[in-house]
Parts: structure tokens; C-alpha cells; sequence
């Protein structure tokens, strides 16, 4: 099936096989990511030059976010959206509205207050609408002056937290009735600035920066080419720089793919490839990574935190790897919350390698009897020889021993520790000012009051055995569910890419089944034990992925699935191992056709959003869609772009062609099919570890 951590399914590592072949590998596996990220690169290139700014959900308040950061300031979720770009909904830039009147705002716009009713000044029974005071509702104190009282928020921001460490006190609606609420006085005092109010005016969640508990790291960077570009003077240029900077995020993503799965499985290198190039197509990743989205530097921050690790648990760990390992990690915890997740699985395996790997770091000397050439790290090697042995018995006087339990142990524990260290050390004080803020550490929890869905919320029970929300998110990742069947063309792709994977995945179990071997545990006790920790931990990091979006939409959040992106890859490498398990994949000919195929669908599914955001452009053919969207976007001569980017896909799919159609052949093994020819040809299906009967050599006859 799949190679493991310590060398091909033949039983050959890169060393065994020479430094030539290795370095030829590296070369193809280079030049198909290059292919991969080509291809991306189009994709992405034609969402962020086409489409028109902040038309999508949530660019408007990443945007702000960044550019809150470039002016010093750090939003929490009631700062207002100001229309500092061109085209960019919210108030006025120059409007001065602070989290607590915007929360008042959308106070007033959810309670229904009647600001001609305090004219007077009085305070009365209209001060809560009745269907509030008949339900008993609350309505919340906002002033920035009153300490924090624990207690259940109410839907929507109003019930949400305050700022800078201060949480709304709940009234009861009995006292209600006099004017102790913020949204009342500033209902009596007019205390909401002219500037907010009308037609622009705050009276939705969706008109503050409710990305603002995410942490800071994406949007510092962002920030710059937004502010250079409003420095400048031609702020539509530093947003659109701000676009292809995340497009770059998601190029280094597909190159941590890449890696992480030659890590995994070093003797497969056509799945690297193969797992970067699907990656790069999935229709979800490439929106967001083409627009103002975080989600594409959290993916690569994760994969390369995943990857570090794993390099850790293979080659033993040293103060660079374990540097570069502790940077990934406070870089994934630094983007979203995903990360931090990702973070309390990842530290703990670093020292569970550390304390495996320090079982042979001690050298003692060597006993009076006769020397024996110690095994490698890995396990028992292939035979050796005589004068690699005399250059190995030159090079040391000594052997290698085991480390007492307790030290090996302490040293897992002391890594362990050092990394939580990083991690408070470094993001630690912006999640507690989230538990401070909102109640929990990622503010989860009031961004789904603040949008909760139509209906009522599904226990976890419930959406784990809902065939519709799986069929949702699946279908969410190609693009808008809706646009989907909106004709026949697309509609039965998912259908058919899953029963592709479900044929590919069989063949592949069946040819594990039939060779007998299971990845990376053929080569000694530490060697396995190593092998199950990497999976361990892979199957994990799905695992909690899932549990964070089955346990949002639990809480009243939307379906979404941008959540499951830290997963895709992961999803992507068992794509790549059930294609490489089908006809002709010793000539990688099933992952380029599907990397085609949905590379050529995620591009449709963007004309398709096109035309639903602006339906004027439903009556044009695709072509003449993307062009006036450019035009829309202003982009100077859009023929010239596209042309441009088909090419630069075109050559990306033929690099990768060429690099799979290389790789695969000498890393997809072949079947072992039956020959026919053979006296029992059953037999060639036993596992390889069965020694078959041999027949005696015929004796010849005597004339």
C-alpha cells in the first residue's frame, strides 16, 4: 500500500538506494510541487483578480482587522468597520464610534427602541418593548464603567462581551423599565454620533469585527501592503497586494503538504506530489486563499508544524529541528485557534519522540570481549560491507547504551514543557484577553449567538448521524452547495470523485492485504513505535479538527466547512494513495486526470459565485464572465490576464504529468497478480513472507 517512516515498502531507505537516485528524487518531487503550485497559483490568481472586493462574506472584517493593526490597534469583537478602502462597507472612516456604542446600536436595532419615545427624558414602561417585557427578557448594561458579572448572554452582541476585559451586567425586566441600559440613554441622549446612523448606520453584528478574536499574526502581515498601499495613495493596489501575499501562504502550504508526507512516507514520493497538486484544486482553499481569508496561512503554519515533528519523531531530534519545530507551532497557535489545538497534540509528541529517541544518546566503554557493530537507530540494517565495518570501528572506540527510564523520560517531559513555555511566552497573553473579553479562550461561543442558524441547534448526537450535514460540508468544500446543481454539468462530480476514491481505497487495501505489510514496521521495535506515533498523531489531528466544527455548530453556529481546511491535506494524501492504487498509476495518470478535473470545476463553480453575486453576468458564457468581472475589479486588459493564467496552469499540469509519470513508475509497486503460466498461479497471491514450495530440478535422463 503506502511506505513508512523508515523506508519503502521494498525494505530499501534513500541511503541504501544511493545518493544519486535520492538526489534524482528530489529533483521530480521539486519539479511536480512546482506543477502543483502552478496550477494553484492560476486558480487562486483568477479569484483574486476577478473577484470585486469585500463582495464575499467575512473580507470586509478581516480587512479591518488588518488595518486596525497598521494603525496600532488591536479590535475586539464590537469594534465597528470603517470604509477606509474604496468599495468597503461600514461607516465612514472618519467616524469615531467605540465597541460600546456599537454594541448599543445593535442593541437598540434587536430590542426595537423607540428613540421619539425618550424625548421627553422619561424614564416609563416603553423603555422595553413588550414582547421583551412579557417574555421577561433582560436587556444588558453596557457601560464601560461596570465590572464584569458571570451569567448567560443573550443571542446576539448585545449579550455578548464588552470591552477591554468587561463583560455586560444583566437588569432583570422588572427593573428594565428605567433608563440604566446604555441603549436606552443614548436612545434619550441621542449619544450615538450622527455619523452611524442611517443608512450606514450599525444595526447588525455583521457591521462590527467579529473576526476580532482571532489572533494578530495573519493580520500584521496583511497590514503592511494595505498600509503602503493607503500611503501610497492607490489603496485598491495594497488590497490586491494583500491578496497575493495569501496566495503565497497557500503556495508554501502545498510545499508543507509535500513535505509532511514525504516524512511520512519517504518511499512514496509520488503521493507528496500527488497530495500537494489535490491540495491545490480543492475549491474551498483555493477561495479563501485568494481572497483577505486567514485560512490559508493556517494551513500552512499546521502542515508545517505537523511536518516538523514529524522530522523529529524520524531523525531524532537536535537544536535546529526542534527550533523550527517550536517556531511552526507558535506560528499555527499565532493565526487561529485550529492552530493552538493543533499545537496541544503536536508539543506533546515532540516529547514522546525526544524521550524515544533518548534511549540511544549515551556512549559507554566498550566491554573487554569482542566488539559488535551496533544497529542503527532504525532497526537492524541490510547487510554491510567489511570495510563500511572497519571504517565504523575506526570512527569509535565505544558503543552506545540506553538511558535510564527516568531520564529518557525526564528529557520528554523537560520538551515537553519547554514547548508550553514557547507557546504562553508567545500568543499565551492574546487568548487570555479572549477569556477575559468573551468568556473562552477562542471567543467561539458568542460568535455563534452572534450568528446562530435559523433553526434550532442539533445536539452533537445528532449532527454525527445527520446524513445531510456530511453531505453539506463535502459538497461545501467544491464551493456554494446551491451553485452546484444549478446545471448538469457539475452536479454529479462529487458524486463520482467519491466513488473513485471508494474503488482506489479498496485496490489499495487489497494490495496491502496482499503484500502483508503494514507502513514502517518492518525495521525494529523503536522504528514502529515511532511509526504508530506519527499516524497516532495524524489520525488525532483529524480527529480534532472534526470535533471543533461538529462542536461549533452544536453550540448555534453556521455549516461550515472553511473549518475542516487544517484537515484537507490529510484528506488529500488518502485521495492520492486510492488513485495511485488504480489502473495505470505507475504513470501518476489518475491523480493528473482528477487534478485536472477538479482544478477545471473549481474554475467553473467561480463563475458560478460570479453570476450569483452580480446576476447581470449570468448571461454570458464563462470566458466573457471572468472578463467582465475583471473589469468590474479593475483589472486593465482582462483577455491578457486570463490567457496568462490558462498558461501558467497548462504548464503547471504538464510538470506535474512528467513528474508523476517519472516518480510513479519506480514507486507504485506492482501487483501481484496471478500468472497463469505458472503450475499454481493461486499462490502468487500468499503474502510475499510465506516461503512457497520449490520444485526439485528435474533429473536428466540417461541416453
Amino acid at each position: 500500500m503506502t511506505t513508512g517512516l523508515s523506508g519503502n515498502e521494498h525494505g530499501r531507505t534513500q541511503h541504501e538506494t544511493g545518493g544519486g537516485a535520492a538526489a534524482a528524487v528530489r529533483r521530480w518531487v521539486a519539479v511536480g510541487v512546482v506543477g502543483a503550485g502552478m496550477v494553484f497559483a492560476a486558480l487562486a490568481g483568477l479569484t483574486a483578480l476577478a473577484m470585486p472586493p469585500f463582495t464575499s462574506g467575512d473580507e470586509a472584517q478581516h480587512t479591518s482587522y488588518a488595518l486596525d493593526v497598521a494603525s496600532g490597534t488591536l479590535p475586539v469583537l464590537g469594534t465597528p468597520v470603517h470604509a477606509v478602502l474604496p468599495g468597503m462597507p461600514g461607516i465612514p472612516a472618519d467616524c469615531r464610534v467605540t465597541p460600546e456604542q456599537a454594541r448599543a446600536g445593535i442593541e437598540i436595532a434587536r430590542l426595537g427602541v423607540n428613540s421619539r419615545s425618550y424625548a421627553t427624558g422619561r424614564a416609563g414602561p416603553a423603555a422595553v418593548p413588550d414582547a421583551a417585557r412579557n417574555r421577561g427578557r433582560t436587556v444588558k448594561t453596557l457601560s464601560s464603567t461596570s465590572r464584569a458579572t458571570p451569567g448567560p448572554a443573550t443571542p446576539g452582541l448585545g449579550g455578548g462581551a464588552g470591552s477591554e476585559g468587561v463583560r455586560p451586567a444583566a437588569v432583570p425586566a422588572s427593573t428594565a423599565s428605567h433608563p440604566t441600559s446604555l441603549a436606552v440613554q443614548m436612545a434619550v441622549d441621542g449619544g450615538m454620533p450622527a455619523c452611524a446612523r442611517g443608512s450606514r448606520g450599525i444595526r447588525g453584528n455583521t457591521q462590527v469585527t467579529y473576526t476580532a478574536n482571532h489572533p494578530p499574526l495573519f493580520y500584521a502581515i496583511e497590514a503592511v501592503p494595505l498600509k503602503i498601499g493607503l500611503e501610497a495613495g492607490h489603496p485598491l493596489a495594497g488590497f490586491r497586494a494583500a491578496r497575493l501575499v495569501n496566495i503565497g501562504f497557500g503556495i508554501l502550504a502545498l510545499v508543507a503538504v509535500a513535505w509532511l508526507v514525504r516524512e511520512l512516507l519517504p518511499g512514496r514520493p509520488d503521493l507528496a506530489v500527488g497530495a500537494a497538486a489535490i491540495t491545490g484544486v480543492v475549491g474551498m482553499f483555493v477561495n479563501t486563499a485568494g481572497q483577505v481569508y486567514n485560512d490559508a496561512l493556517a494551513v500552512l503554519t499546521i502542515t508545517l508544524a505537523l511536518a516538523a515533528v514529524v522530522v523529529v519523531l524520524r531523525r531524532g531530534p537536535s537544536t535546529g529541528r526542534l527550533v523550527v519545530l517550536g517556531a511552526a507551532v507558535l506560528a499555527a497557535a499565532s493565526t487561529r485557534a485550529s492552530g493552538l489545538l493543533a499545537a496541544g497534540l503536536i508539543v506533546p509528541t515532540a516529547g514522546i519522540a525526544v524521550a524515544l529517541h533518548a534511549g540511544l544518546s549515551r556512549t559507554v566503554p566498550p566491554d573487554d570481549g569482542p566488539s559488535t557493530t551496533p544497529p542503527p537507530a532504525d532497526g537492524p540494517s541490510t547487510t554491510a560491507s567489511p570495510a563500511d565495518g572497519a571504517q565504523e570501528a575506526g570512527r569509535s572506540s565505544g558503543r552506545r547504551g540506553r538511558l535510564p527510564v527516568w531520564r529518557q523520560v525526564g528529557r520528554g517531559v523537560a520538551t515537553t514543557l519547554a514547548g508550553v513555555v514557547v507557546l504562553v511566552a508567545g500568543i499565551g497573553w492574546f487568548y487570555r484577553r479572549n477569556q477575559s473579553l468573551y468568556g473562552d479562550i477562542t471567543g467561539s461561543g458568542l460568535i455563534a449567538r452572534m450568528f446562530p442558524t435559523s433553526s434550532s441547534p442539533m445536539s452533537i448526537s445528532q449532527i454525527l448521524r445527520s446524513p445531510a450535514f456530511w453531505s453539506a460540508i463535502y459538497r461545501g468544500s467544491f464551493g456554494r452547495v446551491a451553485l452546484i446543481g444549478e446545471g448538469p454539468v457539475l452536479r454529479p462530480v462529487p458524486t463520482l470523485l467519491l466513488w473513485v476514491f471508494a474503488a482506489g481505497l479498496l485496490l489499495a487495501v487489497a494490495r496491502w492485504v496482499a503484500r502483508w505489510s503494514l507502513p514502517g514496521l518492518d525495521s525494529g521495535w523503536r522504528s514502529r513505535t515511532l511509526a504508530v506515533v506519527a499516524w497516532l498523531l495524524i489520525a488525532l489531528h483529524v480527529a480534532v479538527v472534526t470535533a471543533t466544527l461538529v462542536g461549533y455548530v452544536a453550540a448555534g453556529g453556521m455549516w461550515f466547512a472553511r473549518y475542516l481546511l487544517p484537515a484537507i491535506p490529510i484528506a488529500a494524501l488518502l485521495l492520492a494513495t486510492a488513485l495511485g492504487a488504480l489502473p495505470f498509476a505507475r504513470r501518476g495518470l489518475p491523480t493528473v486526470l482528477v487534478v485536472a478535473g477538479l482544478g477545471g470545476f473549481a474554475a467553473m463553480m467561480f463563475t458560478r459565485e460570479l453570476a450569483f453575486k452580480y446576476p447581470a453576468l449570468a448571461r454570458y458564457h464563462p470566458a466573457r464572465r471572468l472578463a467582465a468581472a475583471m473589469v468590474m475589479s479593475g483589472v486593465h486588459s482582462p483577455a491578457a490576464v486570463l490567457w496568462l493564467l490558462a498558461l501558467c496552469a497548462a504548464l503547471g499540469l504538464g510538470c506535474l504529468a512528467c513528474s508523476l509519470w517519472t516518480l510513479a513508475g519506480n514507486a507504485v509497486p506492482r501487483w501481484p497478480l496471478p500468472r497463469w503460466a505458472a503450475a499454481v498461479p493461486a499462490v502468487r497471491w500468499l503474502p510475499r513472507r510465506w516461503p512457497l514450495p520449490r520444485r526439485p530440478p528435474a533429473t536428466p535422463r540417461v541416453p
